[in-house]
């Protein structure tokens, strides 16, 4: 895996690596081309990485000196391979590698150009002129401004009887020379909320990522789905989309990079489905029932129950819980002041701490022992029926505990 952040940093399945790009920062494009080379664009930066003998990255190659004197960079937003080169995209230019030499196109006047690879094609879009693809040869315009309504197109892909795009305006087919709209219900959402990204879903769907949520559009152009913050995205802003084979939908965001399943497979639980409270601290499956722990309490759901049933409060347990463990004797709750056990009902203080109880696990070698960590310290309890019959201090941590492991 490659990740473009302040530098490279790869990750092989067990170690994270960091790679430097000396003197810039901002890695906004990364692209893997012919015998393994990752090419990078950053701000002020192009060049690549080669490999080493050993299978990771080499030291990084700079083009800047290759370049025209006097050529500015800044932001480089973009990268993609092209024959033996690569063509790098800029806030207002497009810049082809040869292997030999840079060609340079000039496309003033736009904030930032948005680029894209389809098909094995590089198109570039730009509202002041429309669409260019790029390849070997240099630079061609596929459509006019004045075709696409002056919108800037930010995704596209080749259609049965022409182009599907997507423009700062909504989804529109092109076709016979005209710009269709597409999606019409969902053109509105799509202008009010600045859209940043598009991708095709396993199952034929649409899946457009805006600064206000990501919507899911049918084949017919339908909106199937919204998502926000309200029900289920952890951010409401979306940078980018991947489309992975599994069906998972891959999503960057302002506070990083998150996994969603769009199929019905998964299903968000919050506030309307009766879990109150975040976050969600802890999570058990408590004979029968799935138990969660938030900042308003315990909350219970019946895992055999209808779907239609919703998460009901634990009112035994209303306080804050940091970890809970399902035990013979009931639910142990551990968190604010101490660490307590639910059973039919009824509520019995296992152990009273100075702060919080963290962590609560139970013994793998003695059964009827509990261990806790209460601040800083680890402690094993003996309990019986009716409570704890013995409380051992084993250690004093030097730092407070998220997991234990005997």
């Amino acid at each position: 895996i490659y990740v473009g952040s302040d530098n490279v940093p790869t990750f092989d399945g067990e170690i994270w690596r960091p790679h430097e790009i000396p003197g810039s920062y901002a890695v906004r494009g990364l692209a893997v081309g012919r015998n393994g080379r990752l090419w990078a664009a950053a701000i002020n930066e192009v060049g690549y990485f080669d490999r080493s003998p050993t299978g990771d990255l080499s030291q990084y190659h700079s083009l800047v000196p290759q370049l025209p004197p006097g050529t500015s960079l800044g932001d480089v937003w973009h990268v993609f391979t092209c024959g033996e080169g690569a063509v790098f995209v800029t806030s207002d230019s497009i810049l082809t590698w040869n292997g030999r030499d840079f060609h340079i196109e000039h496309l003033p006047g736009a904030r930032r150009l948005p680029a894209m690879k389809t098909g094995g094609r590089i198109f570039v879009g730009h509202r002041g002129s429309g669409l260019w693809s790029v390849d070997e040869n240099g630079v061609h315009q596929i459509l006019t401004a004045d075709t696409v309504d002056h919108a800037g197109i930010l995704w596209l892909e080749a259609a049965s009887d022409g182009w599907l795009l997507l423009t700062t305006q909504g989804l529109a087919k092109f076709s016979a020379g005209k710009l269709v709209p597409f999606a019409p219900a969902a053109a509105a959402y799509i202008e009010q909320n600045i859209p940043t990204a598009a991708c095709r879903l396993r199952n034929g769907n649409i899946c457009v990522g805006t600064l206000g949520g990501l919507l899911v559009i049918s084949l017919a152009g339908e909106v199937l789905q919204i998502l926000t913050e309200k029900n289920g995205l952890p951010s409401h802003g979306v940078f980018s989309l991947f489309a992975a084979p599994d069906g998972a939908v891959w999503i960057t965001s302002g506070l990083g990079v998150t996994r969603i399943l769009l199929d019905g497979s998964a299903t968000l639980f919050d506030e309307q489905e009766g879990l109150a409270g975040t976050p969600c601290h802890a999570i058990a499956d408590d004979n029968g029932r799935l138990v969660v722990a938030t900042d308003e309490g315990v909350f219970a759901l019946p895992l055999a129950a209808d779907p239609a049933t919703k998460f009901a409060p634990v009112p035994e347990l209303p306080l804050r819980y940091m970890d809970l463990l399902s035990t013979p004797e009931g639910l142990v709750a551990a968190g604010y002041r101490g660490a307590y056990r639910e059973t039919k009902g009824q509520v019995i203080p296992l152990y009273s701490a100075k702060t919080d109880v963290l962590l609560a696990q139970a013994s793998v070698t003695r059964p009827d022992s509990l261990f806790l960590t209460d601040n800083f310290e680890l402690l094993r309890l003996s309990s019986g029926p009716d409570g704890i019959r013995e409380q051992i201090k084993l250690a004093q941590l030097p730092d407070l505990a998220l997991g234990l492991a005997e």
